[in-house]
């Protein structure tokens, strides 16, 4: 196709200017239009339709976690946000957040319930690791002061400045680094 050389040429081609009767055929045509009622609405857009398709599978998911919420999130009164805050920690806050808010984690119940003999099952100050241990430890208000004071640790783990306070202690208090290392 190199090499090739295409001489394009452009003419304008009039309309129906100038025809007789034109005017007042376009001017019959819009009246019909307007008096016969649009009995087939336009087909939809394909921006409009993703649209209403995400509306709808919102809707619906909002719906389906009202009724199937995993309990300790309805215990924490957890909903649905589009953009959650949780997303803007850094990954090893959010990892351990995450992981007291369902359970699932480096527990001492999760590694007895699943049988993992190598797991340890004790902080360092002698309690068993649990979900909320971080909030009630020892050795953890010995490290750093917590910064929730009066606050319950349902209400660290569900609002946004608790999540923020959490982040702060972790990065003070070195707890999941010194005080409570992993297995």
């Amino acid at each position: 196709m190199y090499g090739v050389r295409l001489d394009i040429v452009v003419k304008g081609i009039p309309g129906h200017a100038g025809i007789t009767g034109n005017e007042q055929a376009d001017e019959q045509a819009k009246k019909r239009a307007r008096s016969t009622p649009q009995s087939n609405p336009p087909p939809a857009r394909y921006a409009w339709a993703r649209r209403t398709l995400k509306e709808e599978f919102w809707r619906r998911f909002q719906a389906f976690w009202t009724e199937n919420a995993p309990q300790r999130y309805q215990d924490l009164s957890i909903g649905l946000d589009k953009r959650p805050h949780e997303l803007s920690l850094p990954r090893a806050t959010l990892g351990r957040l995450l992981a007291a808010r369902s359970g699932h984690g480096d527990f001492a119940q999760y590694h007895e319930r699943f049988g993992h003999e190598d797991a340890k099952l004790e902080c360092s100050c002698g309690r068993p690791k649990a979900p909320h241990h971080f909030y009630y430890c020892r050795k953890g208000h010995k490290a750093s002061p917590q910064p929730w004071g009066s606050r319950q640790v349902d209400g660290i783990l569900r609002s946004k400045s608790g999540t923020r306070e959490l982040h702060e202690w972790l990065q003070k208090s070195h707890f999941y680094c010194t005080i409570c290392p992993a297995h």
